[in-house]
């Protein structure tokens, strides 16, 4: 238990970009009685303990939760990570993973656990960026035959085919999403829908988290090397556009927007596919490098970027959606479990505000509000 608290402690130090001199500081013990707490050396007050789930932001519980993943999970890798970040991308991981085990405590007590789907069993190991891509779109009609024919139920469409999924803001805005093959068996995609990520790039994330899904995770940690790693990057991208836009639904709108200027035709095509401009980009390379044969396409990405200056006065940020539509990724299924799960009376009132988020009087209100509802 030492062990598990001081692992804590130094992890959750770090995120907040603390040195252990500024942390001692703060609880007022001295540097080197810090370091001993951080190293499982000297035992920990009552006091210092719920003091420092004060300073951390977390329940005293959290504190003693065991600090070690249980899965593997596939997201962008930067090449160089900080120590805060890197502590806060275990930390987001290790939520990640107790908030799908909440998920599958939900299903087990609504009886709603989803065993297998269509979705699920399209799993399979892609040559190509090319056979990503149509694979991508083969996953797009799945979900279309079923019913989902509109980008914005993707998450709805995914949800109902066994794969978990959590809409939440992440501590890191650089970080998107990331996917993981839990332990027992299940999936999940974490998607970060914090108020700086548009939501086209939630989508995106959303269709590369489920590439990988389908495509990756069953090769396990075979190979991690950074080539394996950008291999996998390149194909989820592909994945990705091919599920967002089929290539004949791409070059029929592109080519009955020819007339208009290029960066209004890249908007055009963004607008009727509700995807990001980078997007509409990148299958305007593959159409080249399909047409052309060559591997290096023109600088459509610095036209952009150059035409949006000239439009709009003003330098488009790295992160920031050209024209945004006005959707966000959200997944309704965890809310709706709890709260059959409340109502049925498998969970507490102060579970069900855990599970949701929510102080204990918001979860209440809430409750009113299910009640009120119910009774007209």
């Amino acid at each position: 238990m030492k062990d598990i608290l001081a692992r804590n402690i130094r992890r959750r130090r770090q995120i907040l970009g603390l040195d252990q001199g500024q942390m001692a500081d703060r609880i007022g013990v001295s540097r080197i009685t810090f370091s001993k707490y951080e190293n499982g050396k000297a035992t920990i007050t009552d006091d210092v303990f719920y003091r420092l789930s004060r300073i951390f932001g977390i329940t005293p519980a959290a504190l003693l939760e065991s600090p070690d993943r249980q899965s593997a999970p596939l997201f962008r890798h930067k090449k160089v990570y900080s120590q805060q970040e890197r502590a806060s991308l275990d930390q987001m991981i290790l939520d990640a993973e107790r908030k799908f085990e909440d998920y599958a405590e939900l299903e087990s007590f609504t009886g709603e656990k989803i065993e297998s789907s269509e979705l699920l069993s399209m799993q399979k190991h892609v040559a190509s960026v090319e056979e990503a891509r149509t694979f991508g779109t083969e996953v797009r009609n799945c979900l279309f035959r079923q019913g989902y024919d509109n980008v914005r139920r993707f998450g709805e469409a995914l949800e109902a085919n066994g794969v978990k999924f959590l809409s939440v803001a992440f501590p890191l805005s650089s970080e998107f999403g990331f996917s993981l093959k839990l332990p027992n068996g299940s999936c999940g995609i974490a998607v970060n829908n914090g108020e700086a990520v548009p939501g086209e790039r939630q989508l995106f994330t959303l269709c590369h988290e489920t590439g990988h899904l389908l495509m990756h995770h069953q090769e396990g940690d075979a190979d991690d090397s950074p080539e394996a790693r950008k291999r996998r990057e390149k194909e989820a991208n592909a994945f990705a556009a091919g599920m967002l836009i089929p290539t004949a639904e791409f070059n029929s709108a592109w080519d009955n927007t020819e007339g208009r200027l290029w960066f209004d035709r890249i908007l055009a095509v963004k607008r009727i596919f509700t995807v990001s401009y980078l997007t509409v980009i990148y299958c305007l390379e593959e159409r080249y490098r399909a047409t052309s044969g060559k591997k290096t396409v023109p600088p459509y990405r610095n036209w952009f970027k150059e035409n949006y200056i000239r439009r709009f006065g003003r330098t488009l940020p790295a992160h920031e959606e050209a024209c945004p539509a006005d959707i966000r990724i959200e997944s309704a299924r965890f809310v709706r479990l709890a709260r059959k799960a409340f109502v049925a009376g498998d969970i507490t009132m102060p579970r069900l505000a855990e599970l949701i988020g929510k102080s204990l009087l918001e979860t209440r209100t809430l409750v009113n509000e299910w009640a009120r509802e119910a009774a007209e």
